[in-house]
């Protein structure tokens, strides 16, 4: 058990309640303790008191493979943002991915969308592919395509598997993501409010490595998502320092 604490220690504060949050709620239906229904985003329901529908829609995974896919993507590329652009800012990012949840809500409902998971994973997907546009992935080692695609390659593949509609509630995460992106390029984007920065903290922990103590980044060098490793080693775009601007490196394989 100290093992497993520990390594929960290494993902960095913001990803780690994103993942373990979304395993409290994905398992308890999948094991059929709980109702999907109990969970669903239903507007009448959430106005009418039952407003644990809000969060519990960005964190139910589905099932069978596609949900372990889309939890070891959404680790990949939120561990990434966070110590990446968003390193000793976890704060900040908290704020952001909060923000970003609300833009969500408020754009699926003319779609009527009762689960908003897929498209906060591609809100993540497509801010990493803007922060990081000229890196090359591989996709489970399969093909190689340019990280800047890889959003538009998950709506394809939703309208293939799903229908057009499925792919149409994609979109509105690849619309969020590159509106956040733009924030953050452009300097724009708000910084967190005191209560998220004394609540959520900065992400730097002091810890005692081999050396010894002394403060360090809980994380591992940020790569890309999606079962991806770089083909190539593009740099990423630079963006204004008051963001907390980082210079992207290489990728890493899904599994390695």
């Amino acid at each position: 058990m100290d093992q497993i604490y520990a390594e929960l220690l290494k993902i960095p504060p913001v990803t780690r309640t994103l993942l373990l949050s979304t395993l409290g709620v994905t398992l308890p239906c999948l094991l059929h303790l709980l109702s999907p229904y109990k969970i669903l985003f239903v507007p009448e329901l959430v106005l009418g008191g039952e407003v644990w529908r809000v969060p519990t829609s960005f964190l139910y995974g589905g099932a069978g493979i596609t949900f372990l896919f889309d939890l070891m993507t959404l680790y990949r590329n939120s561990t990434a943002l966070e110590e990446g652009q968003y390193s000793g800012k976890s704060y900040d990012y908290c704020w952001h991915l909060l923000l970003a949840c609300f833009a969500l809500l408020g754009i699926n409902l003319p779609l009527s969308s009762y689960l908003h998971a897929h498209s906060l994973l591609l809100t993540l997907v497509t801010l990493l592919s803007r922060l990081t546009p000229d890196q090359t992935i591989s996709l489970m080692g399969l093909l190689q395509l340019p990280l800047k695609y890889l959003p538009y390659a998950m709506l394809g593949m939703d309208a293939v598997m799903a229908g057009p509609l499925e792919a149409g509630r994609g979109l509105t995460g690849v619309i969020v993501g590159l509106g956040w992106a733009m924030l953050l390029e452009r300097g724009t984007a708000p910084a967190a409010p005191e209560i998220v920065k004394r609540w959520v903290g900065s992400g730097i922990r002091v810890g005692v490595g081999a050396g010894g103590s002394g403060v360090v980044n809980p994380g591992r060098a940020g790569g890309a998502g999606f079962g991806a490793g770089a083909a190539g080693g593009g740099r990423g775009r630079e963006v204004p320092a008051s963001t907390g601007g980082h210079t992207w490196g290489t990728g890493r394989r899904l599994g390695d």
